[in-house]
């Protein structure tokens, strides 16, 4: 193996994970508590090969650095119900969930002096779902676990209709495609059942022959369940010996380090999770703009309890203890095929196969769980070879000079989680309120959030943005159909709902060179959808800030005691899963974070305990429009007639593993939306108000500086109305154009360039338009950038809406508008 050399100042610190948009919300940093956990592990027999399979295509990616295999052909199904999980550092709030794992125990080896050494035992878990999202977001993010939602679904014992029928001990349920590839939307499926034999009765009448009970059969079955186990011993310790890859000289280091291995956890009561953690390249999804092999330690700071479970059936020779599992097949977690699970039975279900699996020894723990900090065993970028935590790396010698391309792992349950674009969405429709809001207050955000370090509080040396006019949108948008040009797994997309803040893209050239307009947009400090792959896949490619929420029509005053007549008619509500207070050790609930409410707001308020006018001017947004030059209109009207994309900008930043606190991955992230077609461009009455109740860890009208018209109280505390002005509807095709990263930087607080740099974004038109305003012609000479004066001197978004929805026929030279109804 070549001699590392090193690349970086391992001393360097990594930059800080930027919290400007919700500098109140929990911080990830370990320690975590995890008090009463109970565990049920279900040992279920799996192909020693297939397992080694995966290890290779999962986790052995960095061959220099660690490699890793089955340590036993087993796969740990656990089922754990986390009473309470908290962050102990501020006492900052708890909350709950249950989770359920097909966990692989490991052999971990690493490099020495030219050959492989046993380093310890671990355990990976490639199918994880969980019930909680911000559970989710932080494994997923920080440690690298592949968790997807799940939902543990209740329903009616079946001994209430027949006591000797197998009783169903838990359902779990998931998000899935039936089938992929189909062109359908993925719903809540039965995934998992476990299930329990009947306990043997002395009682039964008739009297049951082939009963465990009668020793004639038991006997028999005993001899033929025991010596089934004691074979499968055999043949894990067969394999252990003498399937290993590794050097045959390490089998003395294998048998003394394991044995040291289970000293250390039996003395200190620790294990290592490994993990690959993972995130898709905005520009190019089937890559990974970054990659980890992390490592986590698990501390058992107390044992309650424990035991085998099923010891009746344990006894009369069953040595699954009388349990079976459930597990249903879908193309879109294929956990059999993937870690080579040995079937028992197969049936036909409702949705497909169902194959049942038998475990051996399943047993359950109850104890207190610590976990803490972990560590980078090796990670890499898309233009970055493998390096370990001290920034050694191993050169990887290609014809480019380029280190080879770092694919991104669909293997386990996150596989399809992520969806891969560009993507078109035909039919796609938009609600948009345009929201008054303090200018000052929105470049401050814009400025701790895109433009300057939180370490120093010095702007960055690649890209500028500026707040451009005094408006916060609120857009509300539906999705129907919808295509991938990459990956069209099916229609993963429903409901989104962003607060966009529109921007001035500047440019710099060099250090110290004064930066170019380059182009406008938006920046979405707060995102929230209700589709779980819709938002890992902003998160993840995109780089948003997004939260999973529900986003439903609002309750109907129809029957409230105002009657069908009520002067006020709410519209939409949404709502997620925070923490109502902070560093009162509270647990995180569901609540109502905003409403859209249409009509007079005064009777809306009335549900309130006090209500007071807001301070403060709202501007009127209406604009100049007889301002606006043809020229200048058509420019503008382009971004709606697919001749230049609306820019979303974004900082896409992941967690470190070793330091929650800091960033292992940061850049600067352009997506580009074309309108292909619009349908339907109308303004809404201009009756529409926006109730956002506060809450100290989303802070949206303090962080927009959004102008409060009236503020009322509930029982759940301060709720602040924005009126919006001058709202419309917008139903349109769109298409979205692959990422762009602008600049990154990993490891390390330098942002560098991508190779060649970001392609120029201007503005251009064409001088059929520019003769249509000659006094702008005079005034440009003909320069190609003369929007760019406009949109820096006077031009203002609203101004542009305002002329646009009085004039659709500035629309004329694309596709007219259909006059539907919304």
């Amino acid at each position: 193996m070549p001699p590392l050399r090193s690349l970086a100042n391992p001393s360097e610190p990594l930059p800080l994970f930027n919290t400007a948009c919700s500098a109140a919300t929990v911080a990830a940093a370990p320690p975590f508590a995890f008090p009463n956990v109970t565990m049920r592990i279900f040992p279920l027999p799996a192909d020693f090969h297939a397992l080694g399979r995966f290890c290779d295509q999962y986790l052995n990616v960095a061959p220099d650095f660690a490699r890793f295999r089955p340590s036993m052909p087993f796969v740990m199904l656990t089922i754990v119900n986390y009473g309470r999980m908290s962050v102990e550092q501020g006492n900052l709030g708890w909350t709950s969930q249950n989770e359920v794992l097909f966990g692989i125990p490991l052999e971990w080896y690493e490099p020495r002096e030219g050959r492989w050494v046993f380093r310890d035992l671990a355990q990976v878990a490639p199918f994880i779902f969980v019930d909680n999202e911000g559970s989710q977001v932080v494994g997923r993010e920080v440690y690298g676990w592949p968790k997807v939602q799940g939902w543990f679904a209740g329903e009616v014992d079946r001994w209430a209709i027949n006591p000797r029928s197998r009783r169903r001990l838990m359902r779990l349920d998931t998000r899935l495609f039936k089938r992929l590839y189909e062109g359908k939307r993925p719903k809540p499926r039965e995934l998992l059942v476990v299930e329990e034999e009947p306990h043997p009765s002395f009682s039964r009448f008739p009297p049951q022959v082939d009963g465990p009970l009668n020793p004639l059969l038991g006997l028999q079955k005993a001899m033929l369940g025991w010596t089934t186990l004691l074979s499968q011993g055999v043949e894990s310790w067969t394999r252990l010996q003498l399937g290993s890859p590794m050097d045959r000289r390490a089998l003395p280091d294998l048998v003394a380090g394991m044995l040291g291995s289970l000293d250390s956890v039996t003395a200190s009561l620790q294990a290592n999770t490994i993990n690959l953690k993972q995130f898709r390249d905005a520009t190019t999804p089937a890559l990974a703009c970054y990659q980890a092999i992390t490592n986590a330690r698990m501390e058992i700071t107390q044992v309650h309890g424990g035991g085998l479970l099923g010891d009746v059936a344990l006894l009369s020779g069953d040595p699954s203890g009388g349990h079976r599992i459930q597990l249903h097949r879908y193309s879109a977690q294929p956990i059999i095929e993937t870690l080579g699970l040995h079937v028992f039975d197969e049936n036909e279900g409702d949705e497909g196969r169902v194959s049942i699996l038998k475990p051996t020894l399943p047993f359950w723990m109850k104890l207190d769980l610590r976990y803490l900090a972990g560590e980078n065993v090796c990670w890499r970028t898309d233009t970055l070879p493998w390096r370990n935590q001290s920034h050694e790396c191993v050169p990887e010698a290609t014809p480019s000079g380029r280190p080879p391309p770092a694919l991104y792992t669909t293997t386990g349950s996150a596989g399809f989680e992520v969806a891969a674009g560009p993507f078109r969405f035909p039919g796609a429709t938009a609600r948009v309120l345009p929201l008054p809001a303090d200018r000052r207050r929105l470049q401050a955000l814009c400025d701790g959030y895109l433009n300057k370090d939180p370490d120093t509080g010095r702007d960055n040396d690649v890209d500028y943005f500026q707040v451009w006019g005094d408006y916060v949108y609120l857009i509300i948008q539906g999705f129907g159909a919808m295509t991938s040009e990459s990956d069209d797994v099916g229609l993963w997309a429903d409901k989104l709902i962003r607060f966009a803040v529109p921007v001035r893209w500047y440019q710099r050239t060099g250090a110290g060179t004064e930066p170019k307009l380059a182009s406008v947009g938006l920046f979405s400090p707060y995102v929230f959808t209700n589709s779980d792959i819709q938002t890992t896949t902003a998160r993840e490619v995109n780089g948003w800030e997004a939260t999973a929420a529900t986003i439903e029509p609002a309750p109907s005053l129809w029957i409230d005691e105002a009657g069908p007549f009520a002067k006020v008619r709410p519209l939409v509500e949404v709502q997620t899963e925070l923490f109502p207070v902070i560093g009162e050790g509270q647990q995180s609930r569901w609540c109502t974070l905003f409403e859209v409410i249409q009509g007079d707001v005064a009777v809306w308020q009335k549900r309130g305990v006090w209500s007071q006018p807001a301070t403060g001017k709202e501007p009127s947004g209406q604009g100049d429009a007889g301002s606006i030059g043809p020229a200048i209109r058509r420019l503008v009207a382009s971004l709606f007639l697919g001749e230049q994309p609306l820019n979303h900008f974004s900082l896409k930043q992941f967690r470190d593993t070793r330091e929650p606190l800091r960033a292992c991955y940061q850049s600067l992230v352009r997506i580009g939306t074309i309108f292909e077609r619009i349908h339907t461009l109308r303004a809404i009455p201009d009756d529409l108000h926006v109730a956002i109740h506060r809450y100290p860890t989303q802070p949206i009208v303090d962080k927009l500086g959004l102008t409060v018209h009236s503020r009322y109280a509930t029982g759940l505390g301060a709720v602040d109305c924005v009126r919006s002005v001058r709202p419309f509807f917008l139903r349109a095709d769109l298409r979205t154009e692959p990422g762009q990263t602008l600049a990154c930087r990993a490891g390390s607080t330098r942002w560098q360039r991508p190779p060649g740099g970001p392609p120029p974004a201007y503005f251009t038109t064409a001088e059929a338009d520019l003769a249509e305003d000659r006094a702008e012609l005079e005034e440009a000479q003909g320069s190609p950038h003369r929007w760019a004066r406009a949109v820096t001197n006077w031009l203002e978004p609203q101004a542009v809406i305002h002329a646009l929805l009085n004039r659709p026929g500035d629309l004329e030279a694309g596709p007219r508008p259909k006059e539907d109804e919304p």
